[in-house]
């Protein structure tokens, strides 16, 4: 796996882990408001990463994602990573479909009819299967099944590709569409329900009733708001780490110690509005690059002879191994080191998450300590 693929794996991470887990733990937490110098540092730390740069961001901060983009960090949410051979596959079907919808054909059709077109290619090319809990992106293009989120995501980003003012809406259930046309006030809007080829203004047609597709009760409609096209893409993170957590899946879980949630939740309202924790300053759609954590180091006056990116883990296994407090086994689970003994990885599935929890806390209060200790040598 190379250095870029790892650097890409561990913001999307940390995205996912921000946008669902923090909430989930939250009631665990004692309420934390970030200080003057985590809000400091952070403003410090980000403004390196922006200056190893030399052009100007290409979308404005408050800007929403492109078409194309909410299907990319979808994929991404989705353990997808940009750049691997299945993120190629599933952009390259779905720039088949934007070029269909985008040619003159489409354009030539009104607003509505246009619509309604697009849910009905999606069914002839992609959708076959409703699936209540399918939110992943890759599964819904090489299987067909897919569920509200997945194809909200997939029809959102063709009809904004095709020019049509499509958002997003949210219930505490379900996600969906809305189509709002050049008509002015006097055009009512129109919902799009993708879960169902004849969604198209639902209530008004008879959905087709199949097992292969859903219709959704009226009820399922009560308590909507309309999201950003950043939340929708947050959905697919929140609905699979639901999945995950239900199943106790903790794979590619990282426990956040209460040093860390205050540093996130900082970094929140520093960019709150970008669907991922560092993205890149040439698309918010994108994370940075493998050199951007290693140049703000650089930046900051660290030497190579003094530290480097992998060295923060070196420096954890080798200090949480001298504590003596935690077995090898919950370190190396901690920094994701796969048993090299194939016998016993085969028997051992265990994720050790309440240990690994109790020690990044002691670990981050470990480093309090050192940090307060290196304050009062300076000021000596």
């Amino acid at each position: 796996m190379t250095l870029l693929l790892k650097i890409r794996q561990a913001v999307c991470r940390i995205a996912f882990l921000t946008a669902v887990c923090i909430p989930l733990r939250a009631q665990q937490l004692p309420p934390l408001q970030p200080s003057q110098d985590t809000r400091q540092f952070l403003q410090e730390f980000l403004q390196q990463l922006m200056n190893t740069a030399q052009e100007p961001q290409v979308q404005a901060s408050g800007a929403d994602l492109a078409p194309q983009d909410i299907l990319a960090v979808s994929l991404a949410f989705s353990g997808c990573l940009p750049g691997t051979p299945e993120a190629d596959d599933v952009m390259g079907r779905y720039n088949e479909l934007a070029a269909i919808v985008t040619s003159p054909e489409y354009a030539a059709l009104p607003e509505p009819q246009r619509a309604e077109r697009i849910l009905t290619l999606i069914y002839e090319q992609v959708l076959k299967q409703y699936q209540a809990d399918q939110t992943s992106i890759p599964v819904m293009f090489s299987k067909g099944t897919y569920n509200c989120v997945s194809s909200t995501v997939l029809y959102m980003s063709l009809a904004r590709a095709a020019g049509l003012d499509v958002r997003a809406q949210r219930t505490p259930d379900h996600a969906f569409c809305t189509l709002y046309t050049s008509g002015g006030a006097d055009v009512r809007p129109v919902d799009i329900e993708t879960t169902n080829p004849r969604g198209f203004d639902p209530g008004k047609r008879r959905q087709i009733a199949s097992n292969r597709y859903y219709i959704v009760p009226k009820k399922s409609y009560a308590g909507r708001h309309q999201i950003s096209a950043r939340m929708l893409a947050g959905l697919t993170a929140r609905n699979l780490s639901i999945l995950y957590m239900n199943a106790n899946d903790y794979e590619h879980a990282v426990p956040l110690a209460r040093q860390v949630v205050e540093l996130l939740r900082a970094l929140k309202e520093i960019d709150g509005d970008c669907a991922l924790m560092f993205p890149s300053p040439f698309s918010r759609s994108q994370p940075i690059s493998d050199m951007g954590l290693l140049n703000a180091l650089r930046r900051l006056g660290h030497t190579r002879e003094e530290i480097c990116i992998h060295g923060f883990r070196s420096s954890a296994s080798t200090l949480l191994n001298a504590m003596g407090k935690y077995t090898p086994d919950v370190i190396e689970a901690q920094l994701a080191h796969q048993e090299q003994n194939a016998v016993r990885a085969a028997y051992n599935r265990a994720d050790y998450m309440e240990q690994r929890r109790a020690m990044m806390q002691a670990w981050a209060d470990y480093i309090d300590e050192l940090r307060a200790m290196a304050m009062k040598r300076a000021e000596a």
